[in-house]
C-alpha cells in the first residue's frame, strides 16, 4: 500500500511579483494603526519591490518603521 502525500503549495515571493493597490483599503489599515495615510507615501512605498512580502502577508504596503512596529508593538 503505497502513502499518498498531497504536495503542500508555498508562497515565495518573486521578482515578477506586481500587487495592485486598493487605496481605500490601505488607508483604511493605515489609520486604524496611526500610520501616515497620505496618498503619495503610500504610493512609493506600494511601488518599492523591497516591500512586496509585507503587500502580500498584510495586504498593504508598510516601511521598515511601520512593519517593525505593528511586530514589536503586537499590534497584530
Amino acid at each position: 500500500m503505497a502513502l499518498i502525500i498531497p504536495n503542500a503549495a508555498v508562497a515565495t515571493p518573486s521578482s515578477s511579483y506586481e500587487p495592485q493597490l486598493d487605496i481605500a483599503k490601505t488607508k483604511k489599515f493605515r489609520s486604524e494603526f496611526g500610520f501616515s495615510t497620505n496618498e503619495n507615501y503610500i504610493k512609493s512605498i506600494h511601488n518599492n519591490p523591497k516591500y512586496n512580502e509585507r503587500i502580500e502577508r498584510f495586504g498593504v504596503s508598510l516601511s521598515d518603521e511601520e512593519y517593525n512596529d505593528l511586530i514589536n508593538e503586537n499590534k497584530l
